[in-house]
């Protein structure tokens, strides 16, 4: 969610968690809520959302990822929910935005 909300894996040093609670609470407020076509999949599974500049994106939670022939955590896609219901978001990469994994 920090990432979605705009917040680089370095800015987010600088930050406390009163701070990060913050853009969490400021993408929600911003972005989600307001958006049309924002969905909530299978018991958070998947968010999506239309951004302010009109660019479609996905979070996807627990997903296997072909390119990295790995399960990641969270992974951010460039698409809309379609490609995730027929489940085959995962096999274009180009639209693959960022990519967090576990030590697990």
């Amino acid at each position: 969610m920090l990432t979605a909300s705009g917040l680089s894996d370095k800015a987010l040093n600088y930050f406390t968690e009163k701070d990060k609670n913050k853009a969490i609470l400021s993408l929600i407020k911003n972005f989600l809520e307001p958006a049309d076509d924002f969905a909530i999949e299978e018991n958070l599974k998947a968010l999506s959302w239309i951004n302010s500049k009109g660019k479609r994106r996905i979070l996807v939670f627990n997903l296997n990822i072909p390119v990295v022939r790995n399960n990641v955590d969270i992974c951010l896609f460039k698409s809309d929910a379609c490609f995730y219901k027929y489940g085959n978001i995962a096999d274009e990469p180009k639209n693959i935005d960022f990519i967090c994994c576990s030590d697990d």
